[in-house]
């Protein structure tokens, strides 16, 4: 009771204490709501802008591609293009990958002496090939591929991950039968001789692409493929303003690389503002 006098002696307000504080409670939940939003709304600007980035990435990279795919095909890639379209339909892959895949085949197949159309029927062959045993396998389109790059330029080791074993003996009498001298001498022959080697030991696998391709497992990577589609499109749209927003930076990354020092002091200065230290 005495304190309750004393504070009463003293002119405490007991109401106008409590309004003070839960006025001061208020002020500090909306302080705490107000950080809370804004540091949401810089999480959801990084993340568009890392979104973006990737986008523009994707985009660019497509089109690089694309480059190597018409260079390497010349009149012929409209045409494959139009095979690859048939083939997005079975492997759960993006055109560009197919793309940079047949391309670097038809590469392969023109360096080992095949001719343009020769190397780009065979190609297709080898990609067929490789959406196949992924599907079956469970494996990536691309992994799959590189084994069979390797194959063709006589690694066969890779291969036996998926059931397929080459020898030198079958090599040479696989090639005899074909009519295309020993398999072994002519890298083209060598090429087409595996080619129809995996062939013939793909059992199951072929065809499994068409066949699971309504598979929980297959529906999953097709998604993902058009997901990584729909980013390379939208960055496809983002490249012009990227440009022109590199375009309006240049001249300022060239000032900066000019006055370095200069350029130090003022950050400095401006950390030293902020902070309320100096440095």
């Amino acid at each position: 009771m005495a304190n309750f006098a004393l504070l009463a002696k003293l002119g405490f307000d007991g109401k106008s204490f409590q309004k003070g504080l839960d006025q001061s409670k208020k002020a500090t939940k909306s302080f705490g709501k107000s950080v809370t939003a804004t540091l949401a709304k810089v999480a959801v600007a990084l993340g568009g802008a890392a979104l973006a980035k990737n986008m523009v990435r994707l985009a660019m990279d497509a089109e690089e591609v694309a480059d190597k795919f018409n260079t390497v095909l010349g009149p012929a890639a409209e045409g494959i293009n139009q095979k690859i379209t048939e083939l997005l339909k079975t492997i759960p892959a993006t055109r560009a990958e197919l793309q940079n895949t047949i391309a670097t085949v038809s590469q392969m197949g023109m360096a080992f002496g095949m001719s343009s159309e020769s190397a780009s029927t065979f190609s297709v062959g080898m990609t067929k090939i490789a959406g196949d045993l992924a599907s079956f396998h469970n494996m990536k389109p691309e992994e799959v591929f590189n084994k069979l790059q390797a194959a063709i330029t006589g690694e066969f080791e890779p291969l036996k991950r998926m059931g397929i074993v080459i020898k030198a003996a079958d090599l040479k009498q696989k090639a005899f039968n074909l009519g295309i001298g020993d398999g072994v001498k002519e890298l083209n022959a060598q090429a087409i001789t595996v080619q129809n080697l995996i062939l013939d030991q793909m059992g199951s696998a072929l065809g499994n692409a068409a066949q699971t391709q309504d598979s929980s497992a297959n529906k999953t990577k097709f998604f993902k493929a058009k997901i990584e589609e729909l980013q390379t499109e939208i960055g496809t749209r983002l490249i012009p303003i990227t440009i022109k927003f590199l375009e309006i930076l240049a001249p300022l990354v060239k000032f900066i690389s000019l006055n370095i020092e200069a350029t130090v002091k003022f950050t400095r200065r401006i950390i030293s503002f902020v902070l309320g230290v100096k440095l």
